[in-house]
């Protein structure tokens, strides 16, 4: 072999040099590659097969091993080392893995699996991005090993049965964007450290039992779009850093105990669509800020104790569909600008303090279908505009101070079922128009003081179930068409100045269950059919005129539970014709 000067090219001392030291640099890159390749390979098996034997091991763990819904996860030679790749569980149902065949999605929701998680040795997913358990039976606590799954980004643990305190090293998972735990037995406070949490954009934590102060920390979520902390024993109030959550769509807090006043930092918050603070015990007014939020749909404030009046800027937000104040101590009047809620499908001011007059001006909100407005102090009439609302489908207006007439623009509620304007000072008759009301299902005008007859078209309502029109001073037969209602459940008509015959086509009301004709001047003979549906719980006929035995197929009523026949010209002994069913008062 010709020697080698250093110094000197070595392709001046042989002319194949140069091509064997090439060969030579490839051979060895390539075993070099190969090595590392093959290294890359059996690190990757290793891995697959340590992800396979945890989820098997938390598989065994459950109440029911051998679920069918798991059943694939198994490895297909139970005598192959654990670095083999028939050991990968990337094939297995609910698993997805990267191209590296690494576990990166785990999701066995809906399973009824039932288990825990602390037989989960969650640092064997060391690529794991989605772990979704939601809607099973899992119980126990969640281990603050979740902190090893560095890279997750959501999380699923809704509607299960666990219980616990949320770890504080959950606020480790400085990737997670979806945190789901609502619907579950969780107690405790929420760990400050969640605050830490700067890409979460979901945290629902929903009907559990979690208690103490919402902290701070939340004002940290520069992300979150929605937050949900309804449903648990959260007091203290409402942070008023919860105002710098600028990307905020949804805020619940709904049925919790919190106090204090709804914070005015709330205005701030630019993009939210649901604000929900109901069944709480808020105290103060509804701060005019609220009416900067243009993308607001639902406001929902009830049952709190919030006072002072609604406030007029509120009407600005065009874009609000479901309106619920209700049940707090409300004052002063309904304001009039309420017209421009234009988009308006719900609205809601009943159980407060509210006075004056219904404006007109409602009759402008085209796609309101639920308007309640009962149990306040509301006078004066009922506009003929309310007629325009032609999607109404419920009108509850009891409980106020309402008078004159009904008006017979009420003919253009063709969606309405349910109309109550019951105990106000309403008087006149009713209108025929409440003929044309063909989707009614519940008619309560009770404690008015309505005259005049009870119109027959009322017998054109074929989904009615239920009539109240006790204490008016009605007049008249009760109208035979009646008899049509097949549907009906309930036919109060007591304390009215009703007349002639009670008519025998209330035989065939077989949904009746219960029937008051007490305190008229009613004449004839009981309906000889009347209990023939079997369904007539409580007849109350007593001081009429009716005449006449009592009916066998009434005595054979073994569905009846109240009668109330006395001080009529009935023959025989009624308590003996009745026996186990007394004149119950």
């Amino acid at each position: 072999m010709m020697p080698f000067f250093p110094g000197r090219p070595l392709a001046n001392h042989h002319p194949f040099a140069l091509q064997l030291l090439l060969s030579t640099s490839l051979l060895l890159s390539f075993s070099y590659f190969s090595a590392s390749a093959f290294a890359a390979a059996a690190t990757s098996r290793s891995r697959q097969g340590q992800e396979a034997e945890a989820l098997l091991r938390w598989k065994n763990s459950l109440h029911d091993p051998t679920h069918s819904l798991l059943a694939s996860w198994k490895l297909d030679n139970s005598n192959l080392p654990s670095n083999s790749s028939s050991s990968s569980p990337c094939n297995w149902v609910g698993i997805a893995c990267d191209e590296s065949g690494s576990v990166t999605h785990i999701n066995v929701s809906s399973c009824n699996l039932r288990g825990m998680l602390r037989n989960l040795d969650f640092s064997c997913f060391p690529n794991l991005l989605e772990l979704d358990l939601h809607n099973n039976s899992l119980y126990g606590t969640i281990p603050s090993r979740v902190s090893n799954l560095s890279k997750l980004t959501s999380l699923d643990l809704s509607y299960n049965d666990l219980s616990g305190n949320i770890p504080s090293e959950i606020g480790l998972l400085s990737s997670l964007g979806f945190f789901y735990l609502n619907n579950n037995n969780m107690n405790g406070s929420i760990p400050k450290e969640i605050g830490m949490l700067r890409s979460l954009e979901w945290l629902t934590v929903g009907e559990n039992s979690l208690l103490g102060s919402i902290p701070l920390s939340l004002g940290n979520l520069s992300k979150i779009s929605y937050l949900w902390l309804n449903e648990n024993r959260f007091s203290g109030f409402i942070p008023r850093e919860v105002g710098k959550l600028k990307s905020l769509i949804d805020l619940s807090l709904q049925r919790n105990i919190i106090t204090g006043s709804i914070p005015a930092s709330l205005g701030n918050l630019s993009n939210l669509n649901i604000l929900n603070i109901f069944q709480n015990r808020i105290f103060g007014s509804i701060p005019s800020h609220l009416s900067l939020l243009s993308k607001l749909t639902q406001i929902a404030l009830s049952s709190n104790n919030i006072s002072g009046t609604i406030p007029p800027p509120i009407s600005n937000l065009s874009n609000l569909i479901y309106l619920d104040l209700s049940s707090n101590n409300l004052s002063g009047t309904i304001p009039p600008p309420i017209s421009n809620l234009s988009n308006l499908i719900r609205l809601d001011f009943s159980s407060n303090d509210i006075y004056g007059n219904i404006p007109s001006e409602v009759g402008l909100l085209s796609n309101l279908r639920y308007l309640n407005v009962q149990k306040n102090k509301i006078n004066g009439s009922i506009p003929q505009e309310i007629g325009m609302l032609r999607s109404l489908d419920q009108l509850i207006c009891g409980k106020n101070f309402l008078s004159g007439s009904i008006p017979l623009s009420i003919a253009n509620w063709r969606n309405l079922s349910h109309l109550w304007l019951n105990e106000n000072m309403l008087s006149g008759s009713i209108p025929q128009e409440v003929g044309m009301l063909k989707s009614l299902t519940d008619l309560s005008l009770q404690r008015n003081i309505l005259t005049g007859p009870i119109p027959a078209s009322i017998g054109n309502l074929s989904n009615l179930n239920i009539i109240n029109l006790f204490e008016n001073g009605l007049s008249g037969p009760i109208p035979h068409e009646i008899g049509k209602l097949r549907s009906l459940g309930q036919l109060s008509l007591n304390n009215n100045k009703l007349s002639g015959q009670i008519p025998q086509e209330l035989n065939n009301l077989t949904s009746l269950k219960f029937l008051g004709l007490s305190y008229n001047n009613l004449s004839g003979c009981l309906p000889p059919d009347i209990c023939l549906g079997g369904k007539l719980r409580i007849l109350t006929a007593n001081e009429n005129s009716i005449r006449g035995s009592i009916p066998k197929s009434l005595k054979n009523c073994t569905s009846l539970v109240r009668v109330r026949l006395e001080w009529n010209q009935l023959e025989g002994n009624i308590s003996e014709d009745f026996g186990v069913y007394p004149q119950l008062n």
